[in-house]
């Protein structure tokens, strides 16, 4: 399982929100493109389902950066 072979001190695996949806989908269709794999082509015809088994690998001191960053936006 992906998540016991990651340090949960330093990371988040969070779902995929629909824009992370939409940029995976285009790197799988271009990885399929490019290569014509089986696999590639075979999430992309189940993506919707196929979807439950990727997850957002996110730095948890980036998303801390992005955070505070939002907040002095916000706050201006």
């Amino acid at each position: 399982d992906f998540a016991q072979r990651c340090n949960p001190e330093m990371i988040d695996l969070d779902p995929c929100n629909e824009a992370d949806r939409d940029e995976l989908f285009g790197m799988i269709q271009k990885h399929y493109d490019y290569t014509g794999s089986a696999t590639a082509n075979f999430i992309l015809k189940d993506f919707d389902n196929q979807l439950a088994s990727f997850v957002k690998v996110f730095p948890k001191d980036y998303k801390k950066a992005l955070l505070k960053q939002e907040t002095n936006k916000v706050g201006k």
